[in-house]
């Protein structure tokens, strides 16, 4: 099986929100956590415990608009222009 990913910057994302990312607090086995950013199953929130942040689920809901089943966060990635831009809250 074939699956897809949106690729986007660390930027479309507040420092508070991928801060817990990087820590592996998110999504548990359904994220694979590198050296510049990580790759997120675009549902790897636990529905019992409380929602993501916005900019969380609104990356997530745009993955699943496009088809994807996984967001890259990319340190290195281009902002994604259907995302909010936060690039100036991790200067």
């Amino acid at each position: 099986m074939i699956r897809k990913f949106l690729d986007c910057s660390t930027a479309n994302l507040t420092p508070e929100t991928m801060a817990p990312i990087e820590a592996g607090q998110v999504g548990g086995s359904n994220t694979l956590l590198g050296e510049y950013g990580a790759l997120v199953y675009a549902s790897a929130h636990d529905r019992t415990t409380a929602l993501p942040p916005p900019d969380l689920e609104a990356a997530f809901a745009e993955a699943r608009k496009q088809g994807c089943d996984y967001v890259l966060f990319d340190r290195d990635g281009e902002i994604h222009p259907q995302l909010h831009d936060y690039s100036e809250e991790w200067a």
